[in-house]
């Protein structure tokens, strides 16, 4: 079978999802198909193959990666990523008056380098004071306003969003997942998905050198999801290409939060990180207060709280030296009445027939999304997991510093040793030169004397004679030669 062949990457009826809030499950029809990678090769391009682009020469992208991150992913992520389109629909409907695919225009629309419950946020406020928000509301860009205003005027979202993230993005709220003519799967890929497919959490400077605005590069990743979706469902777990792009978003975003409160290197250190975290925590508060005041229904773990119930745990394990069990035992106690709703009777349909007042009411102190297990497990899991690669951090961070100190002493006493040398070094230089200046001498000194001694024998020999020398050197007597030597030894 070629990959331009029909691949069951699961039928869009998958009786294992969660339900939704009303305890339905979403039907279509055809499976998937893995789409042939030639059709995103290009002969004007510098590039021929996407995967030739500098940045993916030097970040490859691999379906491996992603199904790593899916394998690593907590029940409660998986739960939540099977269901978090069709969650993040019921938020569009509910801003946008029952109109899911306006909604999720605007959510689109206001989603580039913005955190999810600023997403939220920003977009219900544009549709509930029919008024596009700009750069004075906030972080919010010009481009940004000006879409704002089409989706205002009526405009879809093929006609308001030409970029491919954000087109994908609205697409997949509209319809809760991918529409019933959709072959091959929509995927967003913003930096948390591209992580992923790189196996690495990627710089800022990274993310700027990422082609992915582009739409060939972008379906070069996405086919990697596509594949990945492809490779999980053939252990006989039906996964969407949408649904592994979500699990495994949730999974990253729960490691990047690890690493910021910890302080991880070459992410802004400390301080940014745990600024990072304090930033989405208000902005989950703030946007809990506003769907609350404008009676607009969430889910926890997608669109409400579990996250910042999460960061709560993951604080007290840390701060407060609380073992991740005891945590998870805890929360284990709301799941009680939680349980109750899987075990609900449901017609053919999928919908509830009947309903378990007691465990109702044993839900009044939790959030209403809390009776889909995965959630209820998920803050445990996640605060557990989240905590434990803080406390590894901070111990890599605890041997880099002693390392650190130790080489740093070491560099002192090389530093030290070779400053000793240097000077022993020079001294041996001293000693060389003098001696070579004492050689230098003495030799000159030997030439002197040798020439003074042949012109005395010179001239006594043609005076008186080889015989008459000693007579000579007898009357001339001792301290004569000794004061010719001490002469010599002045020279």
């Amino acid at each position: 079978m070629t990959i331009t062949e029909q691949v069951d990457l699961g039928w869009r009826f998958n009786p294992e999802e969660p339900r939704d809030r009303h305890g339905q499950w979403t039907r279509s029809g055809a499976p998937y198909t893995l789409p042939d990678p030639a059709r995103l090769y290009s002969e004007r391009s510098p590039y021929h193959n996407p995967g030739d682009h500098p940045f993916f020469q030097a970040h490859p992208v691999s379906s491996a990666n992603i199904v790593t991150t899916y394998d690593r992913s907590t029940p409660g992520e998986k739960a939540q990523g099977m269901r978090w389109y069709t969650d993040a629909r019921d938020v569009a409907s509910d801003i946008a008056g029952g109109n899911s695919e306006k909604g999720g225009a605007m959510l689109a629309t206001y989603s580039p380098q913005t955190s999810w419950p600023v997403n939220m946020y920003n977009a219900s406020r544009a549709l509930k004071e029919n008024r596009a928000l700009g750069p004075g509301d906030g972080m919010i860009t010009g481009a940004m306003q000006r879409t704002a205003q089409k989706v205002l005027d009526g405009a879809g979202p093929d006609e308001a969003l030409k970029a491919p993230k954000t087109n994908a993005f609205a697409h997949l709220i509209t319809n809760g997942g991918d529409g019933p003519a959709e072959q091959h799967g929509h995927v967003v890929i913003d930096r948390h998905a591209l992580s992923v497919a790189v196996g690495q959490r990627l710089t800022r400077k990274d993310l700027n050198n990422a082609p992915i605005g582009d739409e060939r590069y972008y379906q070069h990743v996405a086919d990697a999801y596509r594949k990945a979706a492809a490779e999980i469902t053939a252990r006989g777990t039906p996964v969407t290409p949408h649904q592994m792009q979500a699990v495994t978003w949730l999974h990253q975003q729960a490691a990047n939060a690890a690493e910021d409160e910890a302080g991880a290197v070459g992410h802004g250190g400390k301080g940014a990180g745990k600024g990072r975290q304090a930033m989405v925590r208000n902005a989950w508060d703030k946007w809990g207060q506003y769907a609350s005041a404008h009676g607009i229904e969430t889910e926890t773990g997608t669109t409400a709280l579990v996250n910042m119930i999460t960061d709560q745990l993951v604080e007290m394990s840390i701060t407060e030296q609380v073992e991740p069990s005891t945590i998870t035992s805890q929360v284990e106690l709301a799941m009680g009445a939680a349980a109750a709703w899987k075990h609900e009777l449901r017609g053919p349909d999928g919908r509830w027939i009947g309903d378990n007042a007691a465990a109702r009411a044993g839900l009044a102190g939790i959030h209403q999304a809390a009776a889909h297990e995965g959630d209820i497990r998920s803050i445990a899991e996640q605060a557990a997991i989240r905590a434990a690669a803080t406390n590894d951090v901070k111990t890599r961070k605890v041997l880099r510093e002693e390392n650190e100190t130790r080489e740093s002493r070491q560099d002192k006493q090389i530093k030290e040793l070779m400053q000793a040398v240097r000077r022993a070094n020079h001294k041996i230089a001293e000693l060389q030169e003098k001696q070579e200046k004492t050689k230098a001498r003495t030799k000159t000194l030997a030439v002197i004397t040798s020439l003074i001694g042949g012109v005395i024998l010179a001239l006594v020999e043609g005076a008186i004679g080889v015989p008459g020398i000693a007579e000579v050197i007898s009357a001339i007597g001792p301290g004569v030669i000794e004061s010719l030597f001490e002469w010599k030894k002045r020279l």
